[in-house]
């Protein structure tokens, strides 16, 4: 029965976040989140989030959103999930926010996104001569540094 209890409070803790997230997290970024709070492990996570999509609690495009389904369902049974840790997720949550940015556009040839702390996912699209290669390595660098002189 605890068990049941602990994955009916991760799923509503999920839902939580979407809502407070404002459609602002992919699933990557949403795991990511997740798994540095330690709110549960990762297959843990894959499961809850399956089921709540499945539930069409939640859907996922390009970023992962609350339904209203799942807002009312939200809003039924928030009170399960213990108020202190709800707010510390929320005062993480904002500070993930400020660091998970739109991708920086890499001249017409890909992407370079912060994803937590000092984490940087970088996607370099098609071929790239040597010139082009340089130009975007270069963007890359300087955005890096100049990002974790802000922390």
């Amino acid at each position: 029965m605890e068990n049941f209890l602990e994955n009916a409070r991760e799923k509503i803790l999920i839902l939580d976040i979407l809502d407070k997230s404002h459609e602002k997290l992919t699933e990557e970024t949403l795991s990511t989140f997740v798994l540095k709070l330690e709110l549960m492990n990762y297959f843990d996570f894959r499961s809850h989030l399956g089921f709540l999509i499945d539930s069409k609690l939640v859907y996922s495009f390009d970023n992962i959103k609350i339904t209203d389904e799942g807002r009312a369902t939200l809003e039924v049974l928030r009170e399960e999930v213990d108020g202190e840790l709800l707010k510390k997720v929320e005062e993480e949550l904002k500070e993930y926010l400020k660091v998970v940015k739109e991708p920086l556009k890499i001249e017409f040839k890909g992407d370079l996104a912060r994803i937590w702390g000092s984490e940087f996912q970088i996607t370099i699209e098609g071929q790239l001569g040597q010139d082009e290669f340089m130009n975007s390595y270069e963007k890359i660098y300087n955005f890096i540094k100049n990002e974790m002189k802000c922390k």
